[in-house]
């Protein structure tokens, strides 16, 4: 009787252990230890605004990264605000749609498919 106690008193050690994580689980590897304090999503926001400020500042043009404003700040250019900005206008979106449409039907342009796109430089009319 006494050596199903001791068992499973040396179950819940090593289930203890393993939710702490100081053991090993049975791959070998240590379970990650979970941070959830402040300062960890602190630098988890940091990293994620980097992240997306280093897509923003790629090459070309593409709405779809967002953008935001900047200024003048110590002879350098600096972000301004808080949030990425992205342009969303359906109003806009609608106008040009139909727009671009007629100039394909009109001008009798291959009509394969998202013609209004092909032919007319769509995103940059959004801004």
């Amino acid at each position: 009787m006494s050596e199903i106690f001791n068992e499973i008193k040396e179950g819940l050690k090593q289930a203890i252990a393993y939710a702490k994580g100081d053991l090993a689980d049975v791959n070998g590897q240590l379970k990650p230890e979970k941070r959830r304090d402040r300062n960890y999503r602190r630098a988890k926001a940091l990293h994620k605004k980097k992240r997306l400020l280093k897509i923003l500042n790629l090459k070309g043009y593409n709405p779809a990264r967002g953008y935001v404003d900047w200024a003048l700040a110590d002879g350098q250019w600096k972000p301004v605000g808080n949030h990425i900005k992205y342009p969303k206008n359906s109003n806009k979106q609608r106008f040009y749609k139909r727009y671009t449409k007629r100039i394909v039907r009109r001008n009798e342009l291959p009509r394969k498919g998202n013609g209004y796109r092909k032919c007319f430089d769509y995103w940059w009319a959004l801004d």
